[in-house]
This record gives structure tokens, sequence and C-alpha cells, in this order.
């Protein structure tokens, strides 16, 4: 639950963050997508960690065979929803003529479906999901190598495959490009979901190391990295163009779509912070946060699934009304807020609203069947 809390969290920043115009009251809490880290991280992350608890579970239960087929069948499932997605958005970028809309002058609309159904393409927002399509496919085999105890060999070549990257992109590159992918390249991102996998895995022996290794000094370990993460924001609120225009620490702090070391550091301070404070204050934090964290973080890919409309509705929106997608802060924290609580509305009525729709298939099937046995 407090994986689902934090995850959730990351739903909070990433719906906040994509609605709206440059400036928010609500930026000082997610970043405002400028910070060392973002929601991404975090997602991408906690993914694997629970990938890697959940399917050592399953094999041990059911078998590797039975771990694998459940791995293909989850990335055969978020495959067609990354399609459905990304047609379905494209789809709303044309009618509302925004800004993401797809080019399809050379190769018309039959290419870019076909490009879209081969992972060739991609849109602003629906990136996330072909990320983790991609990353799920590749989990499958990180989960087999982990069940013929090959832990170290994991380790050691996903770090370098993201070393590689650093230094020299293209020897690492994927097969095929991916037009429009232009925040995450997967030879980088995989190295969070990777090591979260193999954390998930071994979620007991590392916690053993870790009470061996910090003993009694883990409080101390503990206020540095409170001490770090707290210089971090108050940088985040007092501005950090002047930071982002140094290219070093825009290389190793700042560039997102690689995941820089700078980046891996600052999101390993910040989740080991927030685990740490979410375990010790456990019972406060989810009496003020859980009601709202809880249902996001558990339902994270539906929530979203829904937000990347809410963002296009909303910024056709502003263009409407002040004909740019920039906003007064007041409007675009309102609007922020608005956008999080549509979403967690929605998460929490859809199962009511499933099990409705079910019960209306029911009882138009017996009605059926009742009009077929009157019929002479």
């Amino acid at each position: 639950m407090r994986l689902d809390l934090l995850r959730g969290f990351a739903a909070f920043a990433m719906v906040a963050d994509h609605i709206g115009g440059e400036d928010s009251w609500l930026y000082a809490v997610t970043g405002g997508n400028d910070f060392f880290v973002s929601a991404a991280e975090a997602f991408v992350f906690i993914s694997g960690v629970v990938m890697g608890m959940v399917y050592k579970n399953y094999a041990e239960k059911l078998g590797v065979p039975a771990a694998l087929m459940k791995a293909f069948h989850r990335t055969w499932s978020l495959y067609l929803l990354t399609i459905g997605l990304t047609l379905a958005f494209a789809a709303t970028a044309y009618v509302f003529d925004l800004w993401w809309k797809p080019d399809t002058s050379s190769g018309g609309l039959g290419r870019f479906i076909l490009d879209v159904v081969t992972l060739h393409r991609t849109l602003f927002l629906t990136d996330i999901p072909m990320l983790f399509t991609v990353l799920l496919l590749g989990g499958g085999l990180v989960i087999l190598l982990l069940s013929q105890g090959y832990t170290l060999f994991v380790l050691a070549a996903s770090w370098l495959v993201w070393l590689l990257w650093q230094v020299s992109p293209e020897s690492t590159s994927l097969p095929w490009q991916i037009e429009g992918n232009v925040l995450f390249n997967i030879p980088a991102w995989q190295v969070l979901f990777v090591t979260g996998i193999v954390a998930g895995w071994h979620r007991a022996a590392i916690e053993a190391r870790l009470r061996a290794f910090f003993g009694p000094q883990a409080d101390w370990w503990l206020a540095v990295a409170c001490l770090l993460v707290a210089i971090m924001y108050v940088v985040q609120l007092a501005g950090l163009d002047a930071l982002q225009g140094n290219s070093l620490l825009r290389r190793f702090m700042y560039d997102k779509p690689d995941v820089p070391v700078g980046r891996l550091v600052v999101f390993a301070l910040l989740a080991t912070v927030s685990l740490t404070l979410t375990t010790v204050f456990w019972g406060p934090v989810r009496k003020f946060t859980g009601w709202l964290l809880l249902p996001l973080g558990q339902n994270a890919l539906f929530a979203y699934s829904i937000h990347i409309f809410i963002v296009a509705v909303t910024t056709k929106l502003t263009l409407e009304l002040f004909g740019s997608d920039t906003s007064p802060v007041l409007f675009n924290t309102a609007l922020q807020t608005a956008g999080v609580m549509v979403v967690w509305l929605i998460v929490v009525l859809e199962p009511e609203g499933r099990a409705r729709l079910r019960r209306g298939l029911a009882r138009l099937q017996q009605k059926r069947q009742v009009l077929q046995d009157v019929q002479p």
C-alpha cells in the first residue's frame, strides 16, 4: 500500500503537470516537470518493483512458465491499449486542432496507423504507455533470468546499456526508430525498470542487508538524505532558470530523455526519503492523503489513460479563453485541481460503473431470451 500511495502521488503530479500553463501553485509540490526528477521516474521504478514482487510469488506458486505467460498476456494487453490510446488521442487532437496532432502528409492516414501499430510512432502523452509496452516485453526475459539465478548478470547488462547510451547513444539505439518519442530514450530508461524488478524480486534479502549495513547509523543517513532533499526543494521554490542555463548541470541533472547520473542520484535520495517517511508516518499519511492517492496509485494505468483526454479538453478550453495554451496562475491551479479530481472521481466510480454495465447487459440478455422463447 505504501508503493500504491507513492505511485498515486506520482499520478497526481503527472496529471497536474500536464494540465494548464507555465505557472501554478501546485508546482511547489509537483515540481512542474522542471525539477531534478519527474513523476515518470517514480512510475517506471515502482512498476518494476511491483513486477519483481508479484512475479516472484507467481513463479514460486505456479512455476516460471506460468509467470512468463502472465507477463506476455500483460504485455499484449498494454500493447493493444497503447495503440488504442494513440489513435484515439490523435483523433482528438485533429478534432480540437491541437498542437500535437500528427502530420500525415507523407504516407497518409494508413501509413500513420501502420506506424502506430508497429510501434514506429507515438505522440505527446502516449509515449508513456509505449515505453511501458517495450519495457514489459523485456521484463519477461528479466524474470526468466532472475528465476535462474542470474541477478548480477541482469544488473550488469542493464547498467552497461545505460552507460553506453550516455557515452555513445548510436551504439545502443533500438533496431527501429520511434517517431515522436523525444522524452523517453528506452536504453536509458530501462535501467530504472530493470533495477526495480531486481529490487522487488530480492526485496527481503535487500532489506536484511540494508539493516546490517546501516545499523544504528540509519537515522544519520536518513537525516542527511532529508537535508539534501530539503535543499533541492528550496532551490525548486527559488527558481531553476539560472541552474538550467548551466550547460553542465543541464547535461547531468535536467536531461530527462537520457536519465543522466544526476537524475538517478536525486531519484535515489527522493525514493529513500519518501518510502522511509511514508513508513514511519503511515497512519497520518494514509489518513490525510490515502483517500486521494491510493485509488490513483492502485489504478495508475487507468488514471493515466483518462487524464490524457482531460489534457486535450483543458488545452482546448485554455486556447479558447486566452488565445494560447498558457493561463493565469489562479486559473491554471484551479484547472489542474479540477482535472485531478475528475480523474479521481472516474477512478473511484469506475468499478461500480462496470458492475452496472454487466447487470444491464445481463438484463438485456434475459429479455432477448424471453422474446425468443415466446416466438412461435
